[in-house]
């Protein structure tokens, strides 16, 4: 509201300088508040970076886990097939020589009945390397996939935290 007669008296110096101070002292206030306002908003992004590199930090620690599991249980079932093709192969070379050439001597039925029983657990031992090959690729797998779910909810959680740290 403005009052008759204030309109038209002069500004006195007095009041120039108290005009000039208080307009210095509200960019002031403005400047101070916007420098606070920057340093708050660097302290949240350096925050989320931290969080973030943690992330990563995990992520790679998580990585070497699995690769140190898959060699793992890689070497395990190469020794584990290795040791039965050598317990097959030292049980066929168990086979007396004088029992072998026995057979070999033998009337060709009995010759082919020990054939058709050496392929059939020829095969019986084939069948059982592969059984055991696919149970040790299926738990390499759950294995695997259960480091994939720990890594994937690290990430999320690290990445919620940072989305706080940014939004406060």
């Amino acid at each position: 509201m403005i009052v008759k007669g204030i309109q038209n008296q002069p500004a006195s110096a007095a009041s120039i300088g108290k005009s000039k101070a208080a307009s210095f002292e509200a960019i002031n206030d403005n400047q101070v508040n916007h420098d606070f306002q920057l340093n708050e908003l660097t302290n949240r992004i350096d925050k989320a970076l931290v969080l973030q590199a943690q992330s990563t930090m995990l992520i790679q620690n998580q990585i070497m886990q699995i690769a140190n599991t898959l060699d793992d249980k890689m070497m395990e079932w190469d020794k584990s097939s290795q040791e039965r093709i050598d317990k097959f192969d030292l049980l066929c070379n168990r086979t007396p020589m004088d029992i072998q050439t026995s057979l070999l001597n033998a009337a060709d039925k009995l010759k082919n009945d020990w054939i058709i029983s050496f392929n059939k657990a020829k095969k019986e031992q084939e069948a059982l390397i592969y059984k055991l090959d696919v149970e040790r690729t299926k738990r390499i797998a759950a294995d695997t996939d259960k480091v994939a779910v720990k890594v994937i909810n690290a990430l999320n959680e690290n990445t919620q935290k940072a989305i706080k740290e940014l939004k406060a």
